[in-house]
């Protein structure tokens, strides 16, 4: 399971509870910090905070977009969309520990599915499967 945070989770008083609430569920569960628009500033602070509360064996952190961040944080991985780095290109960093990353893709449909895995994704992100408010530009691409 991903539980992605934003800005609006990030400027909460409460995150490092929910954080470790969240986290304690275990490995199977992922902290995701994600901050459109915010500067590079802001999305390094976001995940150095996230990755605190998700100390091993508990929840593993992601950054979406920013493979440098993730590395430099400590974070376990990044979730690539279609104009982020390739997945090749992001398993040349190493987190802090000298592990590679993880390194999921963001995709919206099936072509982008099997893009993903020819590149060699460790896992797909399925995102706007019904219309929604965020991100607007997307129209759900259905089941």
């Amino acid at each position: 399971m991903l539980a992605y945070t934003n800005q609006v989770v990030a400027a909460r008083e409460d995150l490092g509870i929910l954080a470790a609430a969240i986290a304690a569920a275990g490995p199977a569960v992922a902290l995701v910090a994600r901050c459109p628009g915010a500067s590079a500033d802001a999305l390094t602070a976001h995940a150095v905070r996230l990755v605190r509360q998700a100390r091993a064996p508990d929840a593993q952190v992601l950054v979406t977009g920013r493979a440098d961040i993730a590395a430099a944080t400590g974070a376990h991985g990044v979730i690539l969309r279609s104009d982020d780095l390739s997945v090749a290109e992001a398993r040349t960093l190493r987190r802090r520990d000298g592990h590679p990353l993880l390194v999921f893709r963001s995709v919206h449909d099936a072509a982008e599915a099997a893009a993903a895995a020819a590149e060699g994704a460790d896992a797909r992100v399925v995102g706007a499967i019904w219309p929604a408010a965020s991100p607007p530009r997307r129209a759900g691409g259905g089941v």
